[in-house]
């Protein structure tokens, strides 16, 4: 299961997160996985999630994150990250990004 939380904060204001937690034979564990942030504040990401399949052939699935109000080069760009699945279930800290070069559209997935 992946939760998002825009508002969270972990030394940049509003830079968002995901919190990936897997299930079991019982049920879901109740300890965070993997938690995911980009630390750059205002960011918001974690404002929409998804597990997007295996996109790269991998065998792996990964998962989507958007941040809409995230600025790097224009204000309130957004951003989308799909982080790659791993054989532990963890997605590893790398990611493809793509930010929108356009002040203010917001972009986001899911």
């Amino acid at each position: 299961m992946i939760i998002g939380a825009p508002g969270f904060s972990n030394g940049q204001l509003d830079e968002g997160a995901a919190f990936v937690y897997h299930g079991s034979d019982t049920g879901l564990i109740d300890v965070i996985d993997r938690q995911i942030e980009l630390n750059v504040a205002s960011s918001q990401m974690g404002i929409s999630v998804a597990g997007v399949g295996d996109v790269n052939g991998d065998g792996f699935d990964e998962v989507a994150l958007g941040g809409d109000l995230h600025s790097a080069g224009q204000v309130n760009e957004g951003r989308v990250s799909i982080f790659r699945g791993s054989a532990t279930g963890s997605p590893p800290p790398s990611a493809v990004s793509s930010t929108w070069d356009n002040a203010s559209p917001r972009l986001q997935c899911c």
